[in-house]
């Protein structure tokens, strides 16, 4: 994956319902791969597709957008999985 510039922007996901978080990703992400016949495709986008390719390349490596949190954002983040 070829990442470049800052994007901060709020993120959620499926893997993780009821939490959302503002998350910092680069602004553009170009990846690399195969398609369903083993031809080599390349997708590449800035912003939101930026984030997701870059939201989905994290779940290839077994990474939910809630792992790379800290600080404020970890624990509001925390806090809404806790319920009220």
């Amino acid at each position: 994956m070829a990442t470049d510039g800052d994007y901060d922007g709020e993120e959620a996901c499926l893997s993780v319902p009821g939490a959302h978080s503002m998350r910092l990703r680069a602004a553009y992400a170009r990846v690399e791969g195969v398609d369903v016949n083993g031809r080599p495709l390349t997708v590449e986008g800035t912003g939101e597709l930026a984030r997701c390719l870059q939201h989905e390349a994290d779940h290839l490596r077994g990474e939910l957008y809630i792992d790379a949190l800290t600080g404020d954002r970890r624990r509001a983040v925390m806090r809404m999985l806790a319920g009220p």
